[in-house]
């Protein structure tokens, strides 16, 4: 069974809901971690409604949209995903890769290409560490949002992380590029450090 039919499973055990409001629900969720293209998410339902996961029910008139609902079947295989060892994905970052291939001096593209992402990891962290949506009330229970903000805690760190990285490649190569330059002039500053009652701060659209 492919992945993303378990995402949908996972939050139809929350609730009965449609297609088109699981599609919704995941750009907020997960999207920031999960991506799921309309032509990965409808044929993942095709396949959970043929093998018995899920039911769905049309309201009269026959324009309506379809209401998707989780089996004892569906449920089942919901509790064997969460307890099977999940996929870890090799990641495949090409800006890393040519790090790791560079042979001798760096090229100011490269350098660019460095700072530009040090920039965007640093916003995207504090991006993240500001953003509390206001959740879907027929698909999120509090567990859900708090493990949603859990996620979210993960996404800020990775990036934090990978600003770190790109700054001490950059103070690396910026010597071998330029031996009497400064390294550490031109870069922007430290990230901020993460906050500890990060989980505890309230959302602001309450």
């Amino acid at each position: 069974m492919r992945r993303t039919a378990h995402i949908v499973l996972a939050m139809l055990n929350h609730s009965a809901t449609t297609a088109y409001d699981i599609r919704r629900a995941l750009r907020r969720r997960t999207d920031f971690i999960w991506s799921e293209s309309s032509g990965q998410l409808y044929p993942a339902i095709k396949e959970l409604l043929a093998a018995g996961m899920i039911s769905e029910q049309r309201e009269p008139g026959g324009r309506q949209r379809a209401r998707l609902s989780i089996t004892d079947d569906g449920r089942r295989e919901v509790e064997l995903w969460f307890t099977t060892r999940p996929a870890m994905d090799t990641p495949r970052d090409e800006l890393v890769a040519r790090v790791a291939l560079l042979h001798g001096k760096p090229s100011p593209h490269l350098l660019q290409q460095l700072d530009d992402e040090l920039y965007r990891a640093q916003h995207r962290a504090d991006h993240e560490r500001t953003l509390f949506p206001t959740p879907d009330r027929h698909l999120m229970n509090v567990g859900a949002i708090a493990g949603e903000r859990l996620a979210r805690r993960w996404v800020i760190l990775l990036n934090e992380a990978r600003a770190v990285w790109c700054r001490e490649v950059l103070v690396h190569l910026r010597e071998l590029a330029f031996p009497t330059h400064n390294p550490l002039a031109s870069l922007p500053p430290q990230p901020p450090s993460s906050q500890l009652d990060f989980l505890q701060k309230e959302n602001p659209n309450d």
